[in-house]
């Protein structure tokens, strides 16, 4: 009976076997002796089948030999006939609801005792099962039947509760999106090997785990010991059904299980010949099933070791001994060809080759001084020598070994050939013995022999690359990418381990789905994909089908809830009780300011929310505060054109409201808000200028090569065909002209600051980018921000609010915010807040330096604009003769040297910025990661932002007042608020507006496609 699933639960944590020795007076050595000689003595066994949790015993009986005594045999096993495997079948489809459903966590739990089953309790039994009935010595038993084995079943409830988490990361608003992985709609057919128990018990076990039911049909050279791993099953709870286990003759069996329609799928290690008839036999009967099934197979391989001439001859050859003898070479990943330089096989690799295999002791398993035991029986044994007399007759030479002893047991002498034809018999068929084909090839012919490897069979299993040279084995890996699916750097071809190198090769050696894995579950599971909407719909309509869209029907911006729950109860809680002390303390503070805050929401919930929500990305622009602790900062731009800049001009008047410009019959008067505008220099000077943001450098036309000073005076040439030659010289007091400077100056920053600030705040409080209608116009002053963030800071503490606030991530260490004059006061103390009461993500300190660096380019771009387009248009144009500027005229004020620096500033800038880019994805979660800036994109966003401020201040310039310009969009189609019109009558003229001049000239060296609107 399940248990009710309550909760989600973590396994525990997952380690592997830790293998035993078995040297000589050892406990372990002891115990499995006991065992072995425990077993001789109640030889032979009786294996039924198993169908519904019961034995069934059929009568057809066959026997399980032992290799190294065929006299005698280790059980007699009940073959399944034709009723048995149909109830088999019927069993596991009736047993598939009540498992599929059972809760995770107790499946789970099932598998995870039979782990400690297998390396406790029943650790010995096992061992001397498969040392008896499958020739292992002891140690491969123990690798094998113990360590391995009980790999696959604790690692499988790892991979698996993995694979459960493996979840959409996104969820839109109002819904729910997850993943289930059910069980294959059917039952599954498992298909064990002889050569390891631990196979036996993972290829049930592993479709098993996530819900399927199997049935199993083992191999009859390892059926007692399979038997024994089904025992340990169902010791361990695995309900009746679930497994069921039927030996059996394999091509009766498999015709009858393949044939039924609820076949999903198998589950297959053994040899290629068998698998391929399989997959035939599935593809015949694909249209009476009711799905695809699934096809999952690791057959044979013919497994290399290739040698490089810096190879460590030593370590290379015992490598090899290991590889191509243990277990006899009856391993799929077994080592079965060499290919050996000949300056190190004649030099000492072949000589230490064959005396150490000289010393490899044959024999019983019992006697763990006996290093290769028995082939697994009479039909291996009978390939394997002829495969040896082929190898003779075609030419090889036998160096060692080369004979056979089936007198008692099916021994099979350790064998090495040497073969000059690198594709004779021996090295492109698989042997599955121990014999080892030697292949000698020229230093020289490194590259061709890597080739050969690749090239001589069609499998695809396991290699080893042996060599010193770092660059020799990046080559072979290179040329062998599919020669193997597991690949070892001087290392033997064998003994992959669960958890470690997952398992399984391409080619002919199978499907590759790398058993030891969470990759095999995925092929045992289908998934389905689950959405739940818990906001019900009020219309079918979407908005492209409305007749009308006002700003009140747009969707409001989404609410960020990550802030604590509890947090927002406690504050509106509060705000209650403190009503009448923050009336009389911070409000009327901001209300005496004459800044007042203007939201729809208390502030003190404003600034909680801000304060709690320390997640959110952090933003930074170009920005300077008036905070003294900034006095350290970089000068801001600043200065104006000196009185020669204005020599050739004409000249400007000053009055107290207004400023005159006469030239050569042309009059420019007018006022702005009590600004005189005949002293507004038309553009800051470059002095100082210096970005702080140290990543990009400013390009050199943008700082101090530039210098109003180094400007030559405009030649008369220049603009000659406008008009005549202007002349007077500027009379400006400079002292007045300074104080309008700084006067300027102050108004400037002060509008900055508010901008920056109400900018600021609109972020913090989720309302960018929702229109200028709902932003506000009047956020809290500097001082009265930073009083009340420090009050509420500490009332928070001293309730121990920040106490259940975890951060993530390494804690932000530096506080050079403080000085940093692109980020706001408001910024810097949302920092501070953070730094002293929790961690932040460590992306965000990246997250921070990219938006500053990105914040800066644009406005270093903008400014270099500005600057530029003024210059052009004002400097080198008189302002009065502007309205009759032609598309020729501005074609000739073309820069191409400062185009070309532009264009490589622009290029280094972006290169940089995606730099940054790189180094936050790689820290960020993939949903808050960002894509690259292009720099088409860039200019046109910055082209954007600035037209209208070079139109404003030519237009001032021009008319003298900002009421006849009215701002808007430069990309519009409409022009609100043209310049005024020159009454000259010559119709050969072709005047533009300011507008069009701006696009004509920035769309021309951007290289867009933007022609002006002409004015006729």
């Amino acid at each position: 009976m399940a248990s009710p699933q309550l909760a989600t639960f973590k396994v525990p944590d997952i380690s592997n076997e830790p293998m035993r020795a078995y040297a000589p007076n050892t406990p372990e050595r002891k115990a499995l002796e006991e065992a072995l000689a425990q077993m001789e003595k109640e030889l032979p066994f009786e294996v039924p089948c198993i169908v519904n949790g019961k034995p069934v015993k059929t009568g057809k009986t066959a026997k399980q030999p032992m290799p190294w005594n065929h006299a005698n045999y280790l059980c007699t096993y009940h073959e399944a006939d034709q009723a048995t495997v149909a109830s088999a079948i019927e069993g596991a489809l009736a047993a598939k609801d009540a498992w599929e459903s059972m809760p995770w966590g107790d499946r789970a739990a099932i598998f995870l005792k039979a782990a400690e089953l297998v390396s406790g309790k029943y650790r010995y039994k096992l061992m001397a099962a498969t040392m008896l009935g499958q020739g292992k010595n002891a140690w491969q038993a123990e690798i094998d039947a113990a360590a391995e084995l009980s790999d696959f079943l604790r690692f499988g409830v790892k991979y698996v509760e993995e694979l459960y988490a493996v979840q959409p990361p996104r969820n839109t608003a109002g819904s729910w999106n997850r993943i289930e992985y059910r069980a294959l709609e059917g039952f599954v057919f498992a298909v064990s090997p002889f050569n390891f128990t631990a196979i036996g018990g993972n290829l049930p076990g592993a479709p098993a785990l996530v819900g399927n039911t199997v049935v199993w049909k083992p191999s009859p050279g390892a059926t007692y010991s399979n038997y024994l791993v089904y025992k340990i099953f169902e010791e361990a709870g695995i309900p009746p059904g679930v497994i069921q286990f039927v030996p059996g003759e394999p091509a009766a069996v498999a015709a009858q299980v393949i044939g039924h329609p609820s076949f999903a799928a198998l589950h297959f290690t053994g040899s290629t010949f068998v698998f391929k008839k399989l997959w035939k036999d599935i593809a015949g009967n694909l249209d009476n099933y009711k799905g695809y099934p699934r096809i999952v197979g690791e057959t044979g391989g013919k497994n290399f070791h290739v040698v490089h001439p810096s190879a460590e001859i030593k370590n290379a050859v015992l490598q090899t001994v290991r590889g191509a003898f243990e277990y006899q070479g009856q391993k799929c990943s077994a080592l079965s060809r060499l290919y050996i330089p000949s300056s190190l096989w004649d030099n000492g690799f072949k000589d230490l080759l064959l005396s150490e295999i000289a010393t490899l002791k044959v024999g019983p398993p019992q006697d763990f001084t006996n290093f290769i035991g028995p082939v697994i029986g009479r039909p291996a044994y009978d390939k394997i020598t002829d495969y040896i007399k082929r190898a003779k007759d075609a030419g090889g030479e036998v160096l060692i070994g080369g004979s056979g002893d089936d007198s008692k047991g099916y021994y099979i002498q350790p064998t090495v050939i040497l073969t000059k034809d690198p594709k004779s018999v021996t090295m492109v068929d698989e042997i599955f013995g121990p014999v080892l084909t030697v292949y000698v090839y020229e230093d020289a012919d490194w590259e061709k022999t890597l080739e050969l490897v690749d090239s001589t069979t069609s499998y695809g299993l396991t290699g080893s690359i042996f060599a010193s040279d770092r660059k020799a084995l990046i080559q072979a890996t290179n040329k062998l990418r599919n020669a193997a699916g597991n690949v070892y750097y001087n290392e033997k071809c064998t003994g992959a381990v669960v958890g470690q190198q997952p398992f399984g090769g391409a080619r002919a050696s199978g499907t590759n789905d790398k058993a030891g894995s969470m990759a095999i579950f995925y092929r045992f599971v289908s998934a389905r994909s689950i959405k739940e909407n818990f906001v019900p719909l009020e219309g079918y309509g979407y908005p492209s089908n409305l007749v009308s869209y006002s700003q009140e029907a747009r969707p409001s911006p989404p609410v960020d809830y990550r802030a604590s729950a509890k947090l927002f109860q406690d504050a509106a809680k509060e705000e209650a009780e403190e009503q009448p002390r923050a009336k009389s303390n911070v409000l009327t503070q901001l209300e005496n300011q004459s800044q007042n805050w203007s939201g729809d929401e208390p502030i003190q919930d404003a600034v909680l929310r801000m304060l709690m929500d320390k997640y959110k990305p952090l933003r930074s622009g170009p920005i300077r505060t008036a905070d003294e602790k900034l006095k350290d900062a970089p000068p801001k731009v600043g200065g104006s054109l000196d009185s020669a800049s204005f020599q050739g001009l004409g000249s400007i008047s000053e009055s107290s409201e207004e400023g005159t410009l006469a030239s050569g019959g042309y009059t420019f008067s007018g006022s702005r808000k009590g600004i005189n505008m005949a002293n507004v220099p038309l553009l800051p000077s470059i002095e100082g200028h210096q970005p702080w943001h140290t990543t990009f450098k400013v390009p050199s036309h943008s700082t101090s090569s530039i210098k109003y000073g180094d400007i030559p005076k405009p030649s008369t040439s220049s603009y000659a065909s406008l008009s005549k030659k202007t002349t007077g010289t500027s009379s400006l007091d400079e002292q007045a002209r300074k104080k309008e400077r700084e006067r300027k100056k102050r108004t400037e920053q002060a509008g900055r600051l508010s901008r920056a600030r109400e900018s600021t705040l609109d972020y913090k409080l989720g309302l960018k980018g929702i229109g200028g209608g709902q932003r506000r116009p009047n956020p809290v002053s500097l001082k009265g921000w930073a009083s009340l963030v420090e009050d509420r800071i500490e009332k928070a503490r001293l309730e121990g609010q920040f106490r259940n606030i975890k951060g993530r991530g390494k804690p932000m260490q530096t506080l050079t915010e403080e000085k940093n004059p692109f980020i706001a006061r408001e910024e810097f103390l949302m920092n501070r807040i953070v730094q002293r009461n929790g961690a932040a993500p460590p992306w965000v300190e990246i997250q921070g330096e990219l938006e500053s660096a990105v914040s800066t380019f644009r406005e270093v771009i903008k400014q270099s604009w500005t600057r530029r387009a003024v210059r052009m248009l004002t400097i080198t144009q008189p302002a009065a003769l502007l309205p009759k500027l032609t598309l020729a005229d501005v074609a000739a004020l073309r820069d191409a040297d400062w185009e070309s620096r532009e264009k490589a500033y622009h290029d280094t800038a972006i290169e940089e910025l995606n730099s940054l880019v790189r180094k936050y994805n790689g820290l960020a979660p993939y949903a808050v990661r960002r894509p690259y800036y292009m720099r088409g994109a860039e200019l046109d966003r910055v082209y954007r932002e600035c037209g209208e401020d070079i139109l404003l201040n030519l237009a001032e310039r021009v008319d003298g007042s900002q009421s006849q310009y009215s701002s808007g969009s430069t990309d519009s189609d409409e022009d609100e608020g043209p310049i005024r019109q020159s009454s000259d009558s010559d119709q050969n003229w072709a005047p533009l507006r300011i507008r069009d001049i701006i696009k004509q000239w920035m769309s021309s060296w951007r290289g867009t496609p933007d022609a002006p609107r002409r004015l006729g």
